[in-house]
């Protein structure tokens, strides 16, 4: 679980400026072929001048508390559920057929008992990071849940989670079968 932890908390750095970018370029409401349409690095640029690098990290507070406990919760949770299965069926959880499924189930599990420990994190971090600090009503994300919790309530913090649920199982379990089969084959 430590390991996910530390893995979570490093990886927020990487994660924040393509999140960054990323909601940035999906709430933009040009398209590609007007004047006013930006791409990855033109929306990157854009950032840079407004705002400096910084501006490219917006969220990261929010980013690294999403992520630094999710990952240890998901490698705990894939580990376990694993265990489980290869205790009750005596069998390695890295070939073909049963241990497969027992595979895929334990990634899926994982990934979605991971997204639904931060969502509400997630949601908040999405809103904070879709404009720059001096053009968002929000300052921090603390500040954004505040808002969201007083103007709107607890239901859009979540907004959209069966649809991510489902996208985190499939993922997640195509991430770890795919994986322990790879490291079978190469052990074996």
């Amino acid at each position: 679980m430590s390991t996910g932890v530390f893995a979570g908390s490093v990886q927020s750095f990487v994660v924040t400026p393509v999140d960054v970018l990323k909601i940035r370029l999906q709430v933009q409401t040009a398209v590609p072929g007007q004047k006013s349409y930006v791409g990855a690095f033109g929306m990157a640029r854009q950032i840079i001048q407004r705002a400096g690098v910084q501006g490219l990290f917006r969220g990261l507070p929010v980013t690294l508390l999403r992520d630094t406990p999710s990952h240890g919760v998901y490698f705990y949770v894939y580990h376990h559920i694993k265990d489980i299965i290869e205790s009750k069926g005596h069998a390695q959880c890295s070939a073909v057929g049963a241990p497969a499924v027992g595979m895929f189930l334990a990634g899926g599990v994982a990934g979605v008992v991971s997204w639904l420990s931060v969502y509400p994190l997630d949601v908040c971090k999405s809103r904070v990071q879709a404009l720059d600090r001096d053009r968002s009503p929000y300052k921090t994300w603390v500040e954004c849940a505040a808002q969201i919790y007083r103007l709107e309530g607890a239901a859009p913090f979540w907004r959209g989670l069966i649809a991510t649920l489902y996208r985190a199982f499939l993922v997640n379990a195509a991430i770890f079968t795919a994986y322990e089969s790879c490291m079978s084959g190469l052990n074996a």
